[in-house]
This record gives structure tokens, sequence and C-alpha cells, in this order.
């Protein structure tokens, strides 16, 4: 028992298609869905693009143009198209959660740099104070050492 080629196993697959009244997969935006034709004819899913303009089977055609042919004679799934309400209103409802998380934010940030305003103005006026009581000191000590007297204010 020889491994078989990705080409084989994709031609295995195509036939498996036909015998079971099947179409070629399609993901959500309707178009062939190459990553579950891979997973289900043991391929890798960049098979596809890497030999896709190689030529295959007995008539040298390119796999690009064996595919097309092949989607063309078994068809495609059909996707029921989404209801588009449906999807504007779980746009909506997941802006409208974004725009309450981010009115939350804005809230305690806008509280926290309120605290800091105050934290800094109390700050601030502690910093002149002690900065007055230093002014105090150096003068107290620059008259004891002029006059020789001590004395405390």
């Amino acid at each position: 028992m020889t491994k078989k080629t990705p080409f084989e196993r994709y031609e295995e697959f195509v036939q498996k298609l036909e015998n079971e009244g099947r179409k070629f997969p399609v993901n959500q935006h309707g178009t062939v869905n190459h990553a579950k034709i891979a997973e289900d004819s043991g391929t890798r899913r960049q098979w596809y693009t890497e030999s896709a303009g190689k030529k295959f089977g007995t008539e040298k055609k390119t796999l690009n143009e064996i595919m097309r042919a092949d989607i063309k004679r078994i068809g495609t799934d059909f996707v029921a198209p989404k209801d588009p309400d449906e999807e504007l209103s779980k746009i909506a409802d997941t802006r409208s959660r974004e725009a309450n998380q981010l009115r939350q934010m804005l809230e305690q940030k806008s509280k926290e740099n309120e605290q800091l305003r105050s934290d800094n103005l109390k700050l601030r006026e502690q910093v002149r104070i002690l900065e007055n009581r230093v002014s105090e000191t150096e003068n107290s000590a620059e008259e004891m050492l002029d006059s020789g007297r001590r004395f405390a204010l």
C-alpha cells in the first residue's frame, strides 16, 4: 500500500461527495471552504494555494481549473443569508455594552483625577508650610549667629 498524493486524496474526496450526493462545503461568506475540504480529504490547507498553478491529472489542467470544474459540476452547499436586522441588533448591543463600559471607566478615572487634584493641593500646602518653617529656622539660626542670642518663634 503506497501513500496517496494530496491530489489523489482530493480526487477521492470529490468522488465521495458525488457518491453521497453532497456538495462542496462553503464558509460563512458563501465561498468554498478550503480548510474544510483539506480536513475532509486529509490534505494540508496550504497545499491548495501552493499547488494552485501546478498541472495534475491526465488532462494536465491546473489545480484551480480542476477545482473550478468540480465545483461547477457538483455545486456548493447553500448557506442561508443572515438576517441583516439581527446582525445590526447584535452590533448595536455590542456597541452599547462597550459604551457603558467606557462610561464607567470615564466616571472612575474622573473620580481618581479629582482625588489626585485634591491630594496635590494638600501636598502643595504642606510643602509651603514646610518651606516657611525652614525659612524661619534659617533666619533664627542666622540671627543667633549674628547676635549670639537665641529665641524661638
